[in-house]
């Protein structure tokens, strides 16, 4: 063979050994690139998103408790709603003043929606003046909608007011904030926006490259609800969020490099054979020693040992020097580059440790906070505060493990002890940290083996109760018993209310007991007929299945229904003989006093429809209004057999008392004017099932 043969035989085995080496290296560094590339545009991604979320709250925040407020003085709230939906471009406006909820436009909201125990009632109670963002599916507008909310206090009520957005629109919002970086929302891998692409069906799946108006893009997937968690917002949806990554953009960066190093490589080779055509002979030794040298090279470890013999015999040419130098520089250039891809490798798997310590860390917070939000619907269907007191104490040891907890009512002038929990113990003074309490801050005491945490729970900025926690081992931090004080604020706003509707039923209870001893200062009827009604109709709601509330209630105002006679002149009150005409229409007239004595109190509902309507008949024949059948709102129909059936059975300056017997069959069958019609076919059923309690009743208060 001759050596000029043997010479090109041994170049092409070189360059094809070199290119392939080249090529391997390349592929490895392009798919590398890419996904670092596809990484950081992920993250950006990720923090456009969170940060458009926090930036739609907070376009919100900066006006919207204004408009809320001003909701407070509004004598046509519908009016004032209409603009603040006018405003922010929502599709309703909503508003709960004084329990009574508005919505502009007009739709039917059940009274669930403005339960204490909804996220978004509990979050704007908890955080005053603070906008909080809710997105969930509602079945009052029969759509997917987010709520922006925003709890104020008025001069005497808090308020909430709040805007609804469908969801479609909101996320029209964000897509506005996050500028020209796109992304979809999927359900079970159908996409839900925007919706001129849903057509793309359940094809969509992570790391697929999809073309849309010309363009590719790299679909990577996130799930929605923690986007949504991180932003501080609540949501119950299902979603996923698929970003859209200009593919096109990170291949062409990759290509580029790749390009240039091909174009580099390709220069390089045609140098060599360049110099190989012209000097062929001359370089024969020195392209031997460089071959020489070339099969030395450790691939694995990128190693160039040569020995200083060979070095010197491809130094004796200027083109093989070259080439010989621009191994050497390749191969340091190789080195250097996989040292870097080496350290970008190490700091991946570092990222991904902070990573995973990052999310089991969530995951432990995540299961708290699920938790305490479980027993937050416990505690809002609790039916007292000891009771709510216990469930919070329970899931409270559950959760932090402590052998002993203690719930301490302190608004009032003397500390009291509400519930106590496991293990007994003595409860640290808590002189010495009034000052730290009543800044809202959560304190820690330790007294040998027992350590205490003392956590106040704030309604607004005010402590009226702290939760005593007394730990032997396994003590938290102080960084894990904060988001004990962020929870209690719900358990707090019961603990208030609880205070306020027991003050306000005492209220009830006094002006009916007033009703009744003023009632038998007029002499028109006693104290004990009062008494006996608010007893009847207390029974009979029971019996109907009412809720435990109207059964209190109507048994309260009952006891007031004739609150009205108070206007009547005593003359009518006290005739002995039949009335007038002209009398009988002043005596019908304390149906319509009753009403306006008491005032227009939301809370005093029932009393008005008691007051008004106790004398309206089933059968349209009553007054004042002759309403009939279910226009006569069933607190007035209870009340009016009962009044009629404590009316037969009391004696009179007119007539006698009837018995149980009589009183009975004169409601059921009739006497020519009382008739069986006149009453609620409902309430008369229960009456004729359970009529010998209504005995039992009236002979107990007889008086």
């Amino acid at each position: 063979m001759k050596v000029r043969t043997y010479l090109f035989i041994w170049f092409f085995v070189i360059l094809a050994a070199s290119i392939g080496v080249f090529t391997w290296f390349e592929v490895k560094t392009y798919t590398l690139k890419r996904e670092n590339l596809i990484f950081e545009e992920t993250k950006k991604y990720d923090s456009s998103m969170k940060d458009a979320f926090v930036n739609v709250e907070r376009d919100f925040s900066a006006s919207l408790p204004i408009y809320a407020y001003k909701l407070i003085d509004q004598k046509n709230v519908i009016e004032a709603l209409k603009k603040v939906r006018d405003t922010y471009g929502a599709d309703w406006a909503f508003a709960v003043i004084d329990g009574e909820s508005y919505v502009y436009p007009e739709v039917k909201l059940q009274s669930s929606f403005i339960a204490p125990s909804n996220p978004w009632f509990v979050a704007s109670i908890s955080s005053m003046f603070k906008v909080v963002e809710d997105q969930f599916y509602s079945t009052y507008f029969h759509c997917n909608v987010v709520t922006m909310s925003v709890a104020v206090q008025g001069k005497k009520n808090t308020l909430i007011g709040g805007i609804v957005i469908k969801e479609n629109r909101f996320f029209s919002l964000i897509n506005a904030e996050m500028g020209n970086k796109h992304f979809f929302i999927l359900k079970d891998g159908k996409v839900v926006y925007p919706l001129t692409y849903h057509n793309l069906g359940k094809n969509i799946t992570s790391n697929k490259i999809v073309n849309l108006n010309g363009n590719d893009y790299l679909m990577k997937f996130e799930e929605y609800d923690d986007l949504v968690r991180d932003a501080g917002m609540n949501s119950n949806t299902s979603y996923e969020v698929a970003f859209l990554i200009p593919y096109d953009s990170i291949s062409n960066i990759v290509s580029s490099a790749i390009k240039r190093a091909i174009l580099i490589f390709s220069i390089l080779i045609a140098i060599v054979f360049l110099s190989f055509l012209l000097s062929a002979n001359r370089i024969i030794n020195s392209i031997s020693a460089i071959s020489t040298i070339t099969s030395q090279l450790n691939l694995k470890k990128m190693v160039l040992n040569v020995n200083p013999e060979l070095e010197k015999r491809v130094k004796q040419f200027k083109e093989t020097s070259n080439i010989y130098s621009k191994i050497v520089e390749m191969v340091q250039d190789i080195t250097a580059h996989m040292e870097e891809l080496k350290a970008t490798n190490d700091e991946l798997e570092s990222s991904y440790e902070d990573i995973e310590s990052l999310s089991n860390n969530l995951a432990i917070e995540s299961s708290r906070l699920k938790e305490l939000s479980d027993s937050s619907k416990l505690i809002s269907s609790s039916r007292n505060v000891n009771e709510a007191a216990g469930i919070l104490l329970d899931k409270l040891m559950s959760i932090y493990g402590c052998e002993g907890a203690a719930l301490l009512d302190i608004s009032e002038k003397n500390t009291k002890i509400v519930r106590f929990e496991g293990k007994r113990f003595n409860i640290p003074s808590l002189g010495a940290l009034k000052e730290e309490i009543m800044n809202g801050n959560l304190a820690s005491v330790n007294k040998g083996k027992e350590n205490y945490y003392i956590v106040p729970i704030l309604f607004g900025s005010r402590p009226i109760a702290v939760l005593v926690m007394m730990f032997e081992n396994n003590l938290p931090s102080r960084e894990e018993m904060e988001y004990i004080t962020n929870f209690s604020a719900h358990f707090a706003a019961l603990l208030n209310s609880n205070k306020m509707i027991e003050e306000m039923r005492n209220s009830y209870i006094y002006l009916a007991e007033k009703f009744a001893e003023i009632s038998e200062i007029y002499d028109y009827e006693t104290g004990s007929h009062v008494e006996r009604v608010g007893r009847y109709s207390e029974f009979l709601a029971k019996k109907l299945g009412m809720s435990d509330a109207f059964v209190e209630q109507i048994g309260i105002y009952a006891m007031i229904h004739d609150i009205g006679k108070l206007k009547v002149p005593r003359e009518i009150l006290m005739k002995n003989g039949p009335l007038t005409n002209k009398e009988f229409e002043e005596m019908k007239k304390h149906t319509i006093y009753g009403e306006m004595i008491l005032g227009d109190a939301p809370f005093l509902e029932m009393a008005r429809h008691i007051a008004r309507y106790h004398h309206e008949k089933y059968d349209g024949s009553g007054y004042p209004d002759s309403l009939k059948g279910h226009e006569i709102p069933i607190e007035a129909r209870i009340v009016a057999l009962c009044d009629v059936y404590d009316a037969l059975r009391s004696p009179r300056r007119y007539k006698a008392a009837l018995s149980h017997e009589r009183a009975f069959e004169i409601i059921t069958k009739g006497d020519g004017r009382t008739d069986p019609k006149h009453f609620d076919p409902e309430v008369l059923l229960v009456f004729e099932k359970y009529h010998h309690e209504f005995a039992k009743i009236y002979e107990t208060l007889k008086g």
